[in-house]
C-alpha cells in the first residue's frame, strides 16, 4: 500500500481485506497482512492532532459497546481539528427486521449481519449498533455528524463526522495541574 503524504496521515481502521491506497491500513488480524497489526482498543500509536482522516468500516460492531467511548475518545485525540471520521456499521433494527421477515429470502444474510460471519476470531459481532444511541455518543466526544447516509441498503449505516472540538483527557488535566503546581 502507498504511504500517505507527509503531514497527511489517514487511517483505515479494521481494514480487513479492504485496503485503501494512501491510508495506513490497520487490523488486529495479522493474517490479513495490514500495514499495522494493532488492536484499536489500545491507545493509537499516533501523536495528538496528527491524523486527517479515519475510516472505520464495519469494525465498531466487533468491539464491546462498553469500549466505544474510549475508542471514540482516542479517535478525537489523534484527529486534527476539522478532521474526518467515517464509520459504517449494520443497523441492528433493520437487520432484525430483515431476519424476522426473511426479507428478499435472505434470512441467512441478515443473521450473519447481526452476528458476524464467524470466519475467524475477529469476525464476530459483539455489539448491536443503533444510530439513535451511537450518534449522541459521537457528539458528546467532539464530533459533528455532518451527514447520515442510508444507502439503498437500509441495514447499512454510514456516518460522516467532523471533529469540532478536542476533549480534555484526564492525562492532559493532570499535566496542567502539575505545571500549575510547579510554577506556584
Amino acid at each position: 500500500m502507498s504511504e500517505p503524504k507527509e503531514g497527511m496521515l489517514k487511517l483505515n481502521i479494521g481494514a480487513g481485506h479492504q485496503k485503501i491506497n494512501g491510508f495506513i491500513n490497520i487490523d488486529a488480524d495479522a493474517s490479513l497482512e495490514p500495514d499495522l497489526v494493532f488492536d484499536i482498543t489500545n491507545k493509537l500509536p499516533y501523536a495528538t492532532g496528527h491524523v486527517d482522516e479515519i475510516r472505520c468500516f464495519h469494525t465498531i460492531e466487533h468491539i464491546k459497546g462498553a469500549q466505544h467511548p474510549q475508542i471514540i475518545e482516542e479517535f478525537n485525540r489523534v484527529l486534527c481539528k476539522g478532521g474526518t471520521l467515517i464509520l459504517a456499521y449494520p443497523e441492528a433494527k433493520e437487520c432484525f427486521e430483515g431476519w424476522l421477515t426473511n426479507k428478499k429470502g435472505q434470512r441467512d444474510f441478515f443473521e450473519a449481519t447481526i452476528l458476524g460471519r464467524g470466519l475467524s476470531y475477529w469476525d464476530l459481532h459483539k455489539t448491536l449498533m443503533n444510530s439513535d444511541l451511537f450518534i449522541p455518543l459521537l457528539r458528546e466526544y467532539g464530533f459533528e455528524v455532518s451527514r447520515h447516509i442510508e444507502k439503498e441498503q437500509t441495514f447499512n449505516t454510514v456516518l460522516i463526522c467532523r471533529k469540532v472540538f478536542s476533549l480534555q483527557t484526564r492525562e492532559s488535566l493532570f499535566r496542567k495541574e502539575l505545571l500549575e503546581c510547579s510554577t506556584a
